[in-house]
């Protein structure tokens, strides 16, 4: 349930200058780096490239695509 939001922290990163301090936080760091090797999520994650596109269109007050980025067959 959490793990979507862990997702969208580099694209934060980019669009907001958020910085996640990964020394701080060792053991949260080592979980996002072991979410990203479960095969469940390479399936459906998405990339930061396409939440800092939907995040740049939201901001600006335009109706962003709910679709952007979902990968064929989904």
């Amino acid at each position: 349930m959490l793990w979507p939001w862990y997702e969208r922290l580099e694209a934060l990163k980019k669009i907001k200058n958020f910085d996640f301090d990964k020394q701080e936080f060792p053991k949260l760091t080592t979980y996002i780096t072991r979410m990203h090797e479960q095969p469940a999520v390479k399936e459906v994650s998405i990339p930061t490239e396409v939440y800092e596109q939907f995040f740049r269109i939201y901001s600006t007050g335009e109706e962003p695509n709910y679709d952007i980025g979902l990968k064929s067959g989904a």
